[in-house]
């Protein structure tokens, strides 16, 4: 029986995850600095909970993530981002 994989697809969790340890910080640093709380991030990156759009605007900023990276991680929990941002990357259908 031949089985196919899918390509693996990072979740959201997992590019903060990466983000964070690119930028050398520990979940308890970071948390401080940011001024979230150390659970909610574990949650986050974990999958155990979805972050709302403030959550993910403050972990960017604190994170110094690219815009084009941002607009991703909105898009992997499907918040629609900001009207200011920039829609040549939107789907169709949510551009107006």
């Amino acid at each position: 029986m031949v089985t196919y994989s899918t390509p693996a697809v990072p979740q959201l969790g997992e590019l903060l995850r990466y983000w964070r340890q690119e930028r050398g910080k520990s979940q308890l640093d970071f948390s401080m600095n940011a001024g979230i709380s150390q659970r909610h991030l574990s949650f986050v990156e974990s999958g155990r909970s979805a972050p709302s759009r403030d959550f993910l605007s403050i972990v960017s900023d604190a994170l110094n993530i690219p815009l084009r990276e941002r607009e991703c991680s909105a898009a992997c929990v499907r918040i629609r981002p900001p009207r200011t941002a920039s829609k040549a990357w939107m789907p169709s259908k949510w551009r107006s």
